[in-house]
């Protein structure tokens, strides 16, 4: 009998060790499978879902594209304005340094140089012609610094810079950095610059 025994053991486990690996061997190539036919679906999936976005903006850009240069935000018809050399206005000079002036002795003239005053620019370069003409330098009252000078009357004779008060073309002679005669109005002032 325990021959018998022995022949019994070995069968048995020959038959579950020769069983059990076949068809694990055949679920494990099946599951293989459906994992690969799964991956290549999710990668096809996501190929698609990309080309989709890329194309969409792709599309989207273009359309803005498209708008803007109907809109003229391309138009070629455009020239960019060219560029001056900067020029620094030594004649006319601010307000507040009328009485600054390195000169000893020169005119200042003050008036809105923006209306009617192509007689007034005419006399003035009649002047500076001169050999001996003293400089001229010109406030402008149109300029929003300036405009404060601008008054209901004109008062050119004051104590201190602050009171003065421009109503019509005023030529002041400055000397010394101090108002040595004031002159208002054209006529007064084409007497003076002769």
């Amino acid at each position: 009998m325990a021959k018998a025994k022995k022949k019994t053991n070995k069968k048995i486990t020959n038959k579950s060790a020769k069983v059990a690996p076949k068809k694990t061997t055949k679920k494990v190539e099946t599951k293989k499978e459906i994992v690969k036919e799964e991956n290549t679906s999710k990668v096809f999936k996501d190929f698609t879902l990309l080309v989709i976005i890329l194309l969409g903006v792709f599309l989207v850009i273009y359309g803005l594209t498209l708008g803007a240069h109907k809109l003229g935000w391309f138009d070629n018809r455009y020239t960019k304005p060219e560029l001056e050399e900067a020029k620094i206005d030594y004649e006319n000079i601010n307000a507040g340094t009328m009485f600054k002036r390195e000169e000893k002795e020169y005119f200042v003239l003050i008036g809105d140089f923006s209306e009617n005053s192509l007689y007034i620019n005419q006399i003035v370069s009649n002047y500076k012609a001169k050999e001996k003409a003293l400089k001229v330098y010109k406030v402008d009252l149109s300029n929003g610094m300036n405009s404060y000078l601008k008054g209901e009357k004109s008062i050119t004779n004051y104590s201190y810079p602050q009171e003065l008060q421009i109503n019509d073309y005023t030529l002041i002679k400055v000397v010394n950095n101090n108002n040595a005669a004031s002159y208002v109005g054209v006529d007064k002032i084409s007497e003076v610059l002769k």
